[in-house]
């Protein structure tokens, strides 16, 4: 970088609706004692604040840093959210309008150029600064259902835990009166300070839990099961992108499975247990985010993914399992998993405590 071309650099300090803090200016100055020439701006999410949370969250970002970006602005394009045919993927929450948004920034930005007219732009205090809490992901389960399926292994093995990303399925087995036992924890903490919110359905779709987990806590719980056949637990950091990963785990000694009926999106190292060829799934596709690099070992046989966006894998017959570590190649963080074709589509954390389709094995 230099004087002439400079480094814009975005961080994500405002992107999950943490609003503004100390340590974002903390972060600006970090880059420019690396470089004078590189220039820090806060990246904001319109629909991950209130409203009424926009204009000082952005406001002092700027002042403290070289500006503030925004994504997307397709959220604010009055005309998608007028046209009931809209497909938009990124509402903004409930009861705020895209003028409000804009209202906003207005703000902001008015008050941004006084301080730069006036030469206060270091002591800006024209909009008060105030504490922003995060918000927590919105979650439907409208048309979520459970395959058929039943308990499959002995039941023994350690705990095992799963880190996922967005919204996500995990379909837990328990017979009428079993207590039902599940660990989900917001693992992002500060770094994506989001709220996750998670749902357990019984086999008819009753709601039996609908709880938030705010950001770097855990929830345990326990919830006793009405019926016989399997619960659906759903949880969610947000499908926007950049959302908050999370953990979650079932007691032993319920059997359970991830649904990847579409795909299931796994965080970072870790393994887990699929059917092979011979029980429906012929091939496992593997989708990154391009840049990515990752170590996948089928049955201790290692694949290097170097910077594969997209690859497939043949699976060889029995349960096989899958482990994803990382790659000397560089970094690697998320991973997509499917079963083009499959039809056993399922990803088992625990051996023996899976869930299968058809009899028992």
């Amino acid at each position: 970088a230099s004087d002439k071309a400079p480094a814009w650099l975005d961080g994500w300090d405002l992107y999950n609706g943490g609003g503004y803090k100390p340590s974002v200016k903390a972060r600006a100055e970090a880059f420019r004692k690396i470089n004078p020439n590189n220039k820090f701006i806060a990246w904001i999410c319109p629909n991950r604040y209130k409203p009424e949370d926009v204009a000082a969250s952005v406001y002092h970002a700027a002042a403290n840093t070289d500006g503030y970006s925004i994504w997307v602005l397709s959220m604010l394009d009055e005309v998608q959210y007028s046209n009931p045919k809209s497909k938009r993927k990124s509402p903004l929450p409930k009861g705020a309008k895209a003028a409000d948004y804009w209202a906003a920034f207005k703000q902001a930005n008015e008050a941004l150029r006084a301080d730069m007219a006036e030469g206060t732009l270091a002591t800006a205090s024209r909009i008060p600064c105030k504490k922003v809490t995060p918000m927590v992901a919105k979650l439907s389960w409208d048309g979520v259902t459970a395959p058929a399926l039943v308990p499959a292994g002995d039941g023994s093995g350690a705990e095992r835990t799963a880190v996922m990303r967005m919204s996500q399925n995990v379909f837990v087995h328990a017979k009428a009166g079993d207590p039902i036992r599940i660990s989900i924890e917001h693992l992002a903490g500060e770094k994506r300070p989001g709220g996750l919110q998670y749902v357990l359905l019984g086999p008819s779709g009753k709601v039996l839990r609908n709880e938030a987990v705010t950001a770097g806590s855990k929830d345990s719980f326990s919830v006793v099961a009405e019926e016989t056949g399997v619960h659906v637990f759903r949880a969610t950091g947000g499908d926007v992108g950049g959302d908050p990963w999370w953990s979650v785990s079932v007691a032993s000694p319920l059997h359970w499975a991830i649904d990847a009926r579409k795909e299931a999106y796994m965080f970072r190292t870790q393994s887990f247990f699929v059917d092979g060829s011979d029980r429906g799934n012929p091939r496992m596709h593997v989708r990154t985010a391009g840049q990515e690099s990752y170590v996948l070992t089928i049955n201790g046989e290692a694949h290097n993914m170097v910077r594969m966006q997209n690859a497939d894998f043949d699976l060889p017959p029995g349960l096989v399992e899958i482990s994803i570590s990382k790659s000397e190649a560089g970094y690697g963080e998320n991973f997509w998993t499917s079963f083009p074709d499959g039809r056993s589509p399922f990803i088992y954390p625990a051996k023996e405590r899976r869930l299968a389709k058809g009899e028992a094995k």
